[in-house]
C-alpha cells in the first residue's frame, strides 16, 4: 500500500521525444532537480553535452559525469585526480559523435562511453593554463579559449595559437561562437572580436559599441543569424554593426549561460537573478525564479537534448525542464485525506483518488464531488485500497474493510464484503483487474492466486 504526506500527479504527459511546448509557460513546465541529495556526484556543474548514444555528460569541479537517466557514474580519469586537474569547464560533441572535454592545461576526446580518452596537453601545443570553452566551426575545426594565452586551433593533432591583431585584448577567453557568414565571435573579459571567415580581417567591439560591459561571458547566434551577447551588466544584440542594450527582468546582473532552442526561442540564465525566455523578433520575454534549494539559481549552462528537454546546470545541482506538469493535490483542495493508496484514469477525463479518508475525483482542473445517494456515503468515506474504472464505466473500489463495492451513475453497490468468516487472513483488496471474459479479479497482498467475483459482471451494467 503506497504511502504519500501528498498527492503528486501529472496534469499533462508529454510523449517521448517531444520538445517543450513553446505556448507553455515556464512555470507549467516539469521541473526536476538532482544534487548530491539525490544521487548527482557532484554540485557544481559548468557543462553539459549529450552524445548520440544518449548519454547525458556533466562537468563540474568533481570531474566529469555520465547520466543514463536512471544513475550517475564518475568517470576515469576525472575521478581520482586532485583539484585543479579534474575540473571540467567545457564539453562539447563532433561531428563523430565524440566527446571532448576542456580542464585545466589538457583538452580529452572521449572515444567509448566514456573508457578511453586520448589526451592533449603541453605535448600538443596547449599552455599550462585552464581551458575556458571550447567551439566546433562548421569546418571542423576545433577552438579552444584560455585564461591568459587566447585563443587555440587544432590543427594535424596539434593546437597552435591563433594570433589576433594587437588592439583586441582577447588574451582572456571567455565565450566563442560562429556567426552567419562563417567567421569566429570570441568573447573576452575586455571586449569581443569578430574573426572573418578567411581569417584576414578582426573587428573589435566594447562598451563604446553598445555592449553593456566588456566583459563577455556568453554568446549564441539565432536561427536568423543574430548574435547575442552576454555580459557582466546584462544582454545585447548585434544590429547594424552595433550592440544594442535587450531589457530584461534581471537587467543589470550578470548572464551566465545563452541557448537558442529549436524552436528559435532564446534562453537566458542570470546570475542569482532566475532564467528568462525571449522571442528574439518581438523581444517579448517572461522569466520563472525557482524554489529555494539546490539548482535554484546560478545557472552556468543552458542545454537542449536531443528530446527538447532543457537542462539547467548551476553551482549546486542540475535542474530538467520537460513538458510533463506535475500538480501536487492536497488536503486543502479538498482530499479526503493525505495518504494515498490508489490512483486510477477513466473516460471524459476522470482521475480517480483512493485515500485512506475515502474516495476522490479529479477532473477539468479540480476535485469535483461525488454525487451518490446519502445511503451510499458511508462507503465512500472507507479507507480506499484499490480502484479500476470497466469499459462501460464503472468504477470498482476495494476498501480497508475488506469490501468492493461498484459506483456508477450516483449508485453504489456492495458487490463482496470480506470477514474473519469468509477469509481467515482477513486482507484488503489492493488491486482490481477484468479478464477478458469480464470477470472481476481482486488481488490480497501476498496472495499467489486473484479472487474472481463472476457475478460482478452484470452489476453496475
Amino acid at each position: 500500500m503506497a504511502r504519500l504526506g501528498l498527492l503528486l500527479f501529472f496534469c499533462a504527459l508529454a510523449g517521448p521525444g517531444l520538445a517543450l511546448d513553446p505556448q507553455r509557460r515556464l512555470s507549467e513546465y516539469r521541473s526536476m532537480v538532482w544534487s548530491d541529495d539525490t544521487g548527482l556526484l557532484q554540485e557544481w556543474i559548468d557543462s553539459i553535452a549529450q552524445t548520440p548514444d544518449g548519454y547525458l555528460w556533466l562537468g563540474g569541479h568533481e570531474g566529469l559525469t555520465r547520466f543514463d537517466a536512471k544513475r550517475f557514474v564518475s568517470l576515469a580519469p576525472f575521478k581520482d585526480v586532485m583539484v585543479p586537474d579534474r575540473t571540467i569547464n567545457d564539453l562539447r560533441v563532433d561531428a563523430d559523435g565524440r566527446l571532448w572535454v576542456a580542464s585545466y592545461g589538457t583538452i580529452y576526446c572521449c572515444q567509448r562511453t566514456g573508457e578511453d580518452f586520448q589526451r592533449f596537453d603541453g605535448a600538443q601545443g596547449l599552455p599550462a593554463d585552464w581551458v575556458r570553452c571550447l567551439l566546433f566551426t562548421s569546418d571542423g575545426r576545433l577552438w579552444a579559449g584560455t585564461d591568459s594565452h587566447g585563443l587555440f586551433v587544432l590543427q594535424g593533432g596539434r593546437f597552435a595559437p591563433y594570433s589576433l591583431p594587437a588592439h583586441l585584448p582577447c588574451w582572456r577567453v571567455t565565450a566563442l561562437a560562429q556567426g552567419a557568414d562563417g567567421g569566429l565571435w570570441v568573447g573576452s573579459a575586455a571586449g569581443l572580436a569578430h574573426i572573418d571567415p578567411r581569417g584576414q580581417s578582426a573587428r573589435g567591439y566594447t562598451q563604446a559599441d553598445g555592449l553593456p560591459d566588456n566583459h563577455v561571458s556568453a554568446l549564441v547566434t539565432d536561427a536568423q543569424g543574430q548574435l547575442w551577447a552576454g555580459t557582466l551588466r546584462g544582454l545585447a544584440r548585434l544590429d547594424h554593426d552595433r550592440f544594442i542594450a535587450v531589457p530584461l527582468g534581471c537587467t543589470g546582473f550578470p548572464v551566465g549561460a545563452l541557448l537558442v532552442d529549436r524552436h528559435g526561442l532564446l534562453w537566458v540564465a542570470c546570475v542569482n537573478a532566475g532564467l528568462e525566455r525571449i522571442e528574439p523578433a518581438t523581444l517579448q520575454s517572461e522569466s520563472v525564479t525557482f524554489p529555494q534549494g539546490p539548482a535554484d539559481g546560478n545557472f552556468k549552462r543552458i542545454f537542449e537534448d536531443r528530446e527538447g528537454n532543457v537542462w539547467l546546470g548551476s553551482d549546486d545541482g542540475v535542474r530538467c525542464l520537460s513538458n510533463a506538469q506535475f500538480r501536487v493535490v492536497s488536503s486543502q483542495d479538498g482530499l479526503p485525506n493525505r495518504t494515498v493508496n490508489a490512483v486510477c484514469s477513466g473516460a471524459e477525463g476522470r482521475l480517480w483518488i483512493g485515500t485512506e479518508g475515502g474516495l476522490a475525483l479529479w477532473r477539468r482542473g479540480r476535485l469535483e464531488p461525488i454525487t451518490v445517494s446519502s445511503e451510499a456515503q458511508g462507503a465512500l468515506r472507507q479507507g480506499v485500497t484499490s480502484l479500476y474504472e470497466d469499459r462501460q464505466g464503472t468504477l470498482w473500489f476495494g476498501t480497508g474493510s475488506g469490501g468492493l463495492f461498484a459506483l456508477r451513475d450516483g449508485s453504489v453497490a456492495e458487490v463482496f464484503l470480506q470477514t474473519h468468516a469468509s477469509s481467515p487472513a482477513y486482507a484488503p483488496i489492493s488491486a482490481i483487474r477484468e479478464d477478458r471474459a469480464g470477470t472481476l479479479c481482486g488481488w490480497e497482498p501476498l496472495a499467489t492466486a486473484c479472487r474472481r467475483w463472476p457475478a460482478a459482471r452484470s452489476l453496475g451494467r
